[in-house]
């Protein structure tokens, strides 16, 4: 969780870079599970997740399970090179400096790139033209016993190149879904994820339902005067 954190983190303040020229709006994705004793896992999890895009900032809410309320709203605006976790139930704002993290995690980012296989397959997903590859992957991961064991991650993506919401950085053009999917061009519209440890499988899939172009001002990425603003770390937010 931790890792996944910081590379939005990351993420988001490429998307900032030069924002005029790219894609303004809102993404909605909607989340679906599946697999062997799935049922006590979906409740926890997010039904959907929502991104928003602008020249101010970035945000990324999750809606639903048990996973929106400690997530909250991820956020940041163009003045800042910091990330807000917002908790409208608690009226706080956590503000997270993540120079350390990515320190700590530069040897993982050199992980070894999936095995990319561009499929034969093209669909409109909300309008748009997306094409298919599956990404393959293994890692060492603990297991429920305390083991280490192998484990497969087969990661199919649907993306379009369509939509831009990140531009140049270091001379490489990249985009959200390049964050995530290394080796892959192009805005993701669908991922399918299959995970497998021993005998086990769990399948997540996210859709987009909603690419809506909206306006936004610069008070929308600004943290709510009534919110309190405290101090922390990717660490003590994301322990879990």
């Amino acid at each position: 969780m931790k890792k996944l954190i910081t590379l939005l983190f990351l993420g988001l303040f490429a998307t900032l870079v030069n924002a005029q020229d790219n894609f303004e709006g809102k993404i909605k994705y909607e989340m679906e599970y599946s697999g062997e004793d799935i049922e006590g896992l979906v409740s926890m999890m997010p039904a959907a997740y929502v991104y928003e895009f602008s020249e101010y900032g970035f945000k990324f809410t999750v809606e639903g399970g048990m996973m929106a309320m400690m997530m909250g709203t991820m956020m940041t605006n163009a003045e800042e090179e910091v990330l807000y976790i917002l908790k409208e139930n608690e009226k706080m704002a956590y503000k997270i400096d993540t120079s350390e993290d990515e320190e700590d995690d530069s040897e993982d980012d050199m992980e070894e790139i999936p095995v990319i296989v561009k499929e034969d397959e093209v669909l409109e997903i909300a309008g748009y033209e997306c094409q298919k590859y599956s990404l393959t992957s293994k890692e060492q991961q603990l297991n429920d016993a305390g083991v280490m064991e192998e484990v497969e991650t087969t990661v199919y993506v649907w993306v379009t190149d369509e939509l831009s919401v990140g531009t140049d950085v270091d001379g490489e053009e990249i985009s959200m879904g390049n964050i995530f999917l290394q080796g892959v061009k192009g805005f993701p519209l669908k991922v399918e994820t299959t995970m497998i440890m021993g005998e086990g499988k769990t399948v997540m899939i996210q859709t987009a339902v909603l690419v809506e172009e909206k306006k936004y001002s610069k008070s929308d990425f600004e943290v709510p005067s009534d919110y309190t603003v405290e101090e922390t770390t990717i660490e003590k937010m994301f322990s879990y």
